[in-house]
């Protein structure tokens, strides 16, 4: 018998027995193109940049979201980046995303 989860929407193959959760139906997941609980699914960027170029390259997006918008929030970010490894101290280093900058502070808390 198939049934929706009630909290993650995925389609599941209910096991008779007491005390026996259903188990995801892993076809039925990649159908649908959902990635949690699979093996092997695409790692997301972790710099901006590489996040901004993916975006670019995405098709799906810009048809979704328009050529416009997508045009203008990449000119935004890529500006945004450009002001951060002009200003910010070791913007490249590895451990960038670990730690606030003073350069950070100053641009994205000035109104406070």
């Amino acid at each position: 018998m198939w049934r929706l989860q009630p909290l993650s929407g995925w389609r599941c193959r209910h096991r008779r027995g007491a005390g026996r959760d259903p188990q995801p139906d892993r076809a039925a997941i990649r159908h649908r193109g959902l990635a949690y609980g699979l093996e092997g699914p695409t790692a997301l960027p972790t710099r901006l940049e590489a996040a901004l170029d993916e975006l670019e390259k995405d098709t799906t997006l810009r048809g979704l979201l328009g050529e416009e918008l997508i045009h203008l929030f990449l000119a935004v970010k890529r500006h945004e980046v450009a002001k951060a490894a002009e200003r910010a101290r070791d913007y490249g280093a590895d451990d960038w995303g670990d730690r606030v900058d003073e350069f950070e502070v100053a641009e994205l808390f000035e109104f406070l």
